[in-house]
């Protein structure tokens, strides 16, 4: 019978990073299905290859590739507060004037939140350009008959 340990193996890719190439979450997170229970899969590489991890500590990834599982790739953090030191942006996320409490209680980013802002607000002038672009020739349409 195979062990964990080759049924792991058996689901990585190894090279500069460790590739999983098993099963992953709607997030795209690497999952080890065992009898039934779905466990991170970089939490089970984490432990097999002999580090420990307390319960209130998780991994981040801190090589950017989301299917990497290599030990050395990873960081440990707590499960309280903040798990990360960036936004997906790169904005550090240690500079309490750059981070914000969402409706959901989930911490973000101040400067990605002011992007997307002016993005959407110059979207709607566009938008509100081009109807008055559309209106106004409408207008000479109606004035030249």
């Amino acid at each position: 019978m195979p062990t964990q340990k080759d049924v792991l193996n058996k689901k990585i890719e190894k090279g500069e990073h460790w590739f999983w190439k098993g099963e992953v979450d709607k997030r795209k997170n690497p999952i080890f299905n065992q009898m039934g229970d779905r466990l991170q899969a970089r939490r089970v590489v984490w432990v097999q290859q002999g580090n420990t991890l307390e319960h209130e500590e998780i991994l981040f990834n801190k090589c950017g590739e989301k299917s990497c599982v290599l030990p050395a790739h990873q960081k440990v953090t707590l499960r309280t507060g903040q798990r990360h030191d960036t936004c997906s942006k790169g904005h550090s996320l240690l500079d309490s004037g750059n981070v914000y409490v969402a409706p959901d209680g989930r911490v973000r980013c101040q400067k990605c939140k002011r992007e997307r802002t002016y993005e959407s607000q110059a979207r709607t002038i566009q938008q509100k350009n081009w109807i008055i672009k559309q209106l106004t020739e409408e207008l000479e349409q109606l004035k030249n008959r």
